[in-house]
């Protein structure tokens, strides 16, 4: 039982250590400035996939515990939270709800965060998104949420503030899962011998042709990777 729970405060202490890095890694990219990518189909010049790139000016790094020490690289507006803070996060289904609750760890969804005005997608802020309690699953962006969790993060957990002044949009970087789909379709692919686009559509397989440049990256890189594990301390959770 003891190598079992040394075991364990490894696995927590790594995570953690591994969101600091990627905090400090995206708030490093921010004078870089932001890139916009979009599409224009259709006679009326309709943008569609708009996609953005980098970090945006008002995004702050936020680090978990008052004992910390700053780094000579952190941004002097650095916001720092005791490990007493309470975020929430909220979810749509009784599943994730459970399997939160079991595995005391947030999982970084498949999509980046989303620009309220215009629809744009920042695809370089990717992981698991929070908010605080005193905002509403509509101020918050996810009208759809069914529960909530209240949280805890340990200490030396990074994260990035993704609201002008106040708490509604908190995100702690990771590595994403990707939807069950995803992973069937890439499978898919695979076995049929990591056809191009012309041969896929040739298989009618329409919405795979739209992925094949995606996909050779992934399987340049072996695969999709393992997605992060963000432990958490649960405070409450409930319905809605």
């Amino acid at each position: 039982m003891a190598a079992l729970a040394e075991t364990t405060a490894v696995s927590i202490a790594t995570a953690v250590a591994e969101t600091a890095v990627l905090s400090r890694e995206l708030i490093a990219r921010q004078p870089e400035g932001m890139r916009n990518e979009s599409r224009q189909l259709g006679p009326d010049g309709h943008i569609i996939n708009s996609k953005l790139f980098g970090v945006p000016d008002y995004a702050r790094q936020v680090l978990i515990g008052k004992r910390n020490r700053l780094l000579p690289s952190d941004p002097a507006d650095t916001i720092v939270f005791s490990a007493g803070q309470v975020f929430r996060q909220y979810v749509s289904t009784a599943e994730n709800l459970s399997s939160i609750l079991s595995g005391r760890v947030l999982l970084p969804g498949p999509l980046p965060f989303a620009a309220m005005a215009g629809g744009s997608f920042y695809q370089d802020l990717v992981g698991a998104f929070v908010t605080l309690p005193r905002f509403s699953p509509l101020t918050a962006g996810v009208p759809d949420s069914l529960h909530y969790v209240d949280l805890q993060f340990y200490a030396g957990t990074g994260l990035l503030r993704l609201s002008p002044r106040d708490g509604r949009y908190f995100m702690v970087p990771g590595t994403p899962m990707q939807r069950e789909w995803e992973y069937q379709f890439y499978d898919d692919w695979i076995h049929a011998g990591s056809p191009d686009r012309k041969k896929c559509l040739a298989l009618g397989w329409s919405l795979i042709a739209d992925k094949v440049e995606w996909y050779r990256k992934v399987k340049a890189q072996g695969g999709f990777p393992i997605p992060s594990q963000i432990p958490i301390r649960v405070v409450k959770a409930g319905k809605v």
